[in-house]
């Protein structure tokens, strides 16, 4: 593994502590063009990293009583359901098509955690149960197929429709992510080769240990700031991912 693919698992795992999302996005380009995976292998590879990762910073949330429990299961429940789907449907799409879609996600992601608002969400939503539904199908459909975690779209979702605090909702986020890559790989995890899955546990590992430091240092960071941070390189590499898949 070169060195800029370690720095990669490191800030990918930092973002999922710090801010519940972000650079888990970039795991599947960074498995691609740092490592050398095929686009297929990457997304199952990313599923692994993401997930152990997630399931790691969540646990730290929950000892640290920022973890919303009920809200995750029920989230994550439905999330599962689009993540089996988006596995499903992955395995017939080509690859290239896949890395485009990647990229086009990426772009979307990095302008929306760009943005001095992030998602846009009207108050009124708080009265409507559609928009967190459909949100957890989507995000969790978007787990299954690309790889992603959607903690862009998941923490937005938790703080300001259901209400949660920032520090809550980037825990239960976690929590929500781990339980997607879990669905999802149900269905693709047969498909990743031997020699692969070692260099997936490594990237894992680094992954994993930014994020218990991240989420150990979240309560006193500024994620306002650091999301923009994380939105802007998210868009470079969603720029580069749809310019290498078209060229």
């Amino acid at each position: 593994m070169t060195p800029l693919a370690a720095a990669l698992a490191l800030v990918i795992g930092a973002s999922l502590g710090l801010v519940g999302g972000g650079g888990s996005i970039l795991t599947v380009p960074a498995l691609v063009y740092a490592v050398g995976f095929a686009p297929r292998d990457a997304i199952v590879a990313s599923l692994l990293v993401v997930g152990v990762a997630a399931l790691a910073g969540a646990y730290v949330h929950w000892r640290l009583g920022t973890l919303d429990l009920a809200v995750a299961a029920w989230f994550g429940g439905l999330g599962a359901v689009g993540a089996w789907a988006g596995a499903r449907l992955g395995r017939l799409v080509p690859g290239a098509w896949l890395m485009v879609g990647f990229a086009v996600i990426a772009v979307a992601a990095g302008l929306t955690l760009m943005s001095p608002r992030g998602i846009p969400v009207s108050r009124g939503a708080r009265r409507h149960w559609s928009v967190v539904a459909s949100t957890a199908l989507g995000v969790g459909f978007l787990t299954g197929l690309l790889g992603l975690g959607g903690g862009f779209i998941i923490v937005p979702a938790l703080a300001l429709v259901l209400g949660l605090p920032m520090a809550r909702a980037v825990g239960t986020s976690l929590a929500v992510i781990a339980i997607n890559c879990a669905a999802a790989l149900t269905t693709a995890a047969a498909g990743l080769a031997a020699d692969r899955a070692l260099v997936t546990a490594v990237f894992a590992a680094l992954a994993l240990a930014g994020t218990l430091v991240g989420a150990r240092t979240a309560s006193r960071a500024r994620p306002e700031l650091l999301r923009r941070a994380f939105g802007v390189l998210v868009l470079g590499v969603g720029v580069y991912t749809g310019a290498a898949a078209v060229v």
